[in-house]
Protein backbone atom coordinates (compact mmCIF):
# COMPACT_ATOMS: atom_id res chain seq x y z
CA UNK A 1 0.00 0.00 0.00
CA UNK A 2 2.28 2.62 0.49
CA UNK A 3 4.31 1.55 -2.62
CA UNK A 4 1.38 2.95 -4.26
CA UNK A 5 0.26 5.86 -2.27
CA UNK A 6 4.16 6.65 -2.11
CA UNK A 7 4.05 6.84 -6.59
CA UNK A 8 0.89 8.45 -6.91
CA UNK A 9 1.56 11.54 -4.04
CA UNK A 10 5.33 11.30 -5.24
CA UNK A 11 4.51 12.14 -8.49
CA UNK A 12 2.43 14.69 -8.18
CA UNK A 13 4.89 16.29 -5.60
CA UNK A 14 7.34 15.87 -8.33
CA UNK A 15 5.25 17.13 -11.20
CA UNK A 16 3.99 20.44 -9.23
CA UNK A 17 7.15 20.85 -7.58
CA UNK A 18 10.10 20.81 -9.67
CA UNK A 19 9.07 23.58 -12.25
CA UNK A 20 8.37 26.20 -8.83
CA UNK A 21 11.71 25.84 -7.90
CA UNK A 22 14.03 24.76 -10.46
CA UNK A 23 13.15 27.24 -13.44
CA UNK A 24 13.02 24.48 -15.86
CA UNK A 25 10.92 23.08 -18.28
CA UNK A 26 8.71 20.84 -16.38
CA UNK A 27 8.68 17.51 -16.34
CA UNK A 28 6.31 15.08 -18.40
CA UNK A 29 3.95 13.06 -16.77
CA UNK A 30 5.46 9.79 -17.26
CA UNK A 31 8.92 11.24 -15.97
CA UNK A 32 7.23 12.57 -12.59
CA UNK A 33 5.34 9.03 -11.66
CA UNK A 34 8.85 7.25 -12.81
CA UNK A 35 11.28 8.98 -10.68
CA UNK A 36 8.44 8.83 -7.94
CA UNK A 37 8.08 4.97 -8.46
CA UNK A 38 11.87 5.03 -8.10
CA UNK A 39 11.96 6.92 -4.80
CA UNK A 40 9.42 5.27 -3.18
CA UNK A 41 10.94 1.73 -3.83
CA UNK A 42 14.20 3.16 -2.48
CA UNK A 43 12.45 4.73 0.40
CA UNK A 44 11.02 1.35 1.29
CA UNK A 45 14.00 -0.70 0.43
CA UNK A 46 16.37 2.07 3.34
CA UNK A 47 13.27 1.67 5.82
CA UNK A 48 13.26 -1.93 5.76
CA UNK A 49 17.25 -2.21 5.95
CA UNK A 50 17.90 1.03 8.76
CA UNK A 51 14.66 1.73 10.02
CA UNK A 52 15.32 0.07 13.66
CA UNK A 53 18.29 2.65 13.82
CA UNK A 54 16.82 5.56 15.90
CA UNK A 55 17.89 8.81 13.93
CA UNK A 56 19.34 7.18 10.92
CA UNK A 57 16.17 4.97 10.22
CA UNK A 58 13.98 8.49 10.10
CA UNK A 59 16.75 10.27 8.02
CA UNK A 60 17.86 7.75 5.19
CA UNK A 61 14.50 7.07 3.86
CA UNK A 62 14.04 11.04 3.04
CA UNK A 63 17.23 11.31 1.99
CA UNK A 64 17.09 8.52 -0.67
CA UNK A 65 13.18 10.68 -1.96
CA UNK A 66 16.15 13.73 -2.18
CA UNK A 67 18.69 11.61 -3.89
CA UNK A 68 16.21 10.19 -6.88
CA UNK A 69 14.67 13.43 -7.62
CA UNK A 70 17.96 15.37 -7.97
CA UNK A 71 19.59 12.73 -10.25
CA UNK A 72 16.32 12.02 -12.07
CA UNK A 73 15.12 15.66 -13.10
CA UNK A 74 18.49 17.67 -12.40
CA UNK A 75 16.87 19.90 -9.77
CA UNK A 76 19.16 21.95 -7.74
CA UNK A 77 19.46 20.90 -4.31
CA UNK A 78 17.21 23.14 -2.44
CA UNK A 79 14.61 22.26 -5.18
CA UNK A 80 15.38 18.58 -4.45
CA UNK A 81 15.36 19.00 -0.58
CA UNK A 82 11.87 20.75 -0.45
CA UNK A 83 10.27 18.25 -2.99
CA UNK A 84 11.72 15.28 -1.96
CA UNK A 85 11.09 15.93 1.90
CA UNK A 86 7.66 17.11 1.17
CA UNK A 87 6.93 14.42 -1.02
CA UNK A 88 8.17 11.85 1.81
CA UNK A 89 6.07 12.86 4.40
CA UNK A 90 2.97 13.72 2.81
CA UNK A 91 3.23 9.93 1.38
CA UNK A 92 3.94 8.88 4.58
CA UNK A 93 1.05 10.49 6.44
CA UNK A 94 -1.29 9.27 3.41
CA UNK A 95 -0.09 6.29 4.55
CA UNK A 96 -0.48 6.08 8.11
CA UNK A 97 -3.96 7.48 7.39
CA UNK A 98 -4.92 5.36 4.87
CA UNK A 99 -4.00 2.25 7.07
CA UNK A 100 -6.23 3.80 9.75
CA UNK A 101 -9.09 4.05 7.62
CA UNK A 102 -8.90 0.52 6.27
CA UNK A 103 -7.24 -1.79 8.68
CA UNK A 104 -8.45 -0.04 11.85
CA UNK A 105 -5.46 0.86 13.16
CA UNK A 106 -1.48 -0.77 13.21
CA UNK A 107 -1.83 -3.96 13.46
Amino acid sequence: MSLVVGVLVGGLAIYFGVPLGSGRATPTVEESFATAAVGTVLSVVVTLLFGWIPLVGAILPAAAWVGVISHRTDARPPTAVGVGVAAWAVALVATTGVSVLLLGGFQ
